[in-house]
């Protein structure tokens, strides 16, 4: 049904345009029915809900090229219908539940838990987090709802042109499941409350016409109880991309354990794979993108179908970015003498590896910043020797690793490190502002629209001026 579903949108969307290529037609369905109401891009959630409306608006932290105040710019973007149904939960729908899971909203936020628990956190009337270990945002929270950890429940790896099969080696510890067990589990509470509170319907979406039952909620998560373990989701996950004709013919779970891969046979219908813009490569060859742009003609997703450089939308214009250009960082944090930057360590790429033993037998078991020995002389600071860094947003105490392959002016603190690895559980992420560039709102022109992970505001976490001091 879901397929004949998208044949018929996608025959809709060719009828009324014939110049339409398959990758343009995905986006179209990406951007308009896919998962729009069901997605909202954080940045009106950050700026109407956590505190960071009065940055924005700090002048002297933004792009010096700004004619207007942020407020202008954002207000126009809302009244011209750009984020229509998507600038949201609006500034009179305050949250009142927060639930984590996939992420640590505690430490990835830039602004970190300063922002957060004093502007969001009064708002919330219970917070519950879904992890597999007691990261930073589960210390935070009322509930901690254990997840299995990575190899005790049964997931398919980020895929490129193989789908990788990630098995149970060891039973779950304790309480802990899968995440899609935990909002099963979830779903049957939901029933059993609303049943005892006499409630019998709910509305699916703030001012959606769109009635369900709460007695409903556990049969429709499941299809009526025949997804009720992470097993069945993936086996039938699995059987759903051979029947859409992305892997091979009667390709199940039992057949992709047998070697614990299987390579797809076709990008399928995901915009962001369409996106590749390229044939899908046979076994053993390279893999190259934009080749049906580049080989075939095909036209590029901008607002010119042609490799676009060009921005005529007024703001771009406005701001002199019409055409690529360099432009200095502004001064985010102040006006400081050192520029903090960040990286992917070699240790762990997030948090959840960064207090395992024997990863921490590899380095100097805590955080450190990276400063050029030229600078630490200036500074009276020694290897090993704790210093403060800090501007107008935040402050953190860190450890000094001298380090001649630092630029000088430059100091490093590589991502992953738990706020509780810092004094007073404070990290770099208190001092990374939380920036995020107006002209990430603009809208109404062509291929500048919001897309999930696509096109939409982002905090700008890059170059930020700080001060060092011996702590």
């Amino acid at each position: 049904q879901v397929l004949t579903m998208l044949d018929l949108l996608e025959d809709s969307i060719r009828a009324n345009d014939p110049t339409m290529s398959d990758e343009l037609i995905a986006f179209e369905v990406w951007r308009g029915v896919r998962l729009g109401r069901q997605t909202a891009p954080p940045a009106f959630f950050w700026y109407w809900h956590c505190g960071y409306r009065d940055r924005w608006n700090n002048g002297d932290w933004n792009d010096p090229d700004m004619a207007r105040g942020f407020d202008d710019y954002f207000d126009e973007a809302v009244r011209s219908g750009w984020w229509e149904g998507l600038a949201r939960p609006d500034p009179d729908t305050p949250p009142r539940v927060l639930i984590e899971c996939g992420g640590n909203t505690l430490r990835r936020t830039r602004g970190g838990r300063g922002m957060l628990l004093e502007n969001l956190w009064p708002k919330l009337d219970m917070i519950v987090t879904i992890d597999v270990r007691m990261s930073t945002t589960a210390l935070h929270s009322d509930i901690l709802l254990p997840a299995a950890q990575h190899y005790e429940k049964i997931a398919t790896n980020i895929p490129i042109t193989t789908l990788v099969l990630s098995d149970i080696a060891a039973a779950p510890v304790g309480e802990a499941k899968s995440e899609w067990e935990i909002f099963a589990d979830l779903a049957k509470a939901v029933e059993r409350r609303a049943a005892a509170r006499g409630l019998d319907t709910y509305r699916r979406g703030q001012d959606s016409g769109d009635v369900r039952r709460y007695a409903d909620l556990w049969s429709s998560y499941t299809l009526d109880g025949s997804l009720d373990s992470q097993e069945r989701v993936t086996d039938e996950v699995i059987r759903d991309a051979a029947f859409a004709g992305i892997l091979p013919a009667g390709t199940d779970l039992a057949k992709v354990r047998e070697n614990g891969y299987v390579r797809y046979t076709k990008w399928g219908r995901f915009a962001m794979a369409k996106g590749q813009a390229t044939q899908f490569p046979k076994q053993g060859e390279s893999f190259s993108v934009f080749r049906r742009h580049v080989e075939d003609g095909d036209p590029y997703p901008t607002l010119t179908r042609r490799a676009q450089f060009l921005i005529e939308h007024p703001w771009f214009v406005e701001a002199g970015e019409d055409l690529p250009v360099h432009k200095a960082p502004p001064k985010m944090g102040g006006v400081y003498p050192f520029k903090l930057t960040t990286g992917h360590n070699r240790w762990s790429v997030h948090e959840m590896n960064m207090a395992n033993p024997k990863l921490i037998q590899t380095h100097r078991g805590e955080p450190h910043a990276v400063i050029h020995p030229d600078d630490a002389a200036d500074l009276g600071v020694v290897d090993n020797q704790p210093v403060r860094v800090h501007n107008d947003a935040g402050s953190f105490v860190v450890r000094a690793k001298l380090s001649p392959a630092q630029r000088p002016g430059g100091v490093t603190v590589y991502n992953g490190w738990a706020p509780y690895m810092f004094e007073d559980w404070t990290g770099p992420n208190d001092a990374e502002p939380g920036m995020v560039k107006y002209l990430g709102f603009a809208g109404g022109y062509g291929h500048l629209r919001y897309g999930p992970m696509e096109w939409q505001p982002v905090p700008i976490d890059r170059h930020v001026n700080v001060g060092i001091e011996p702590a």
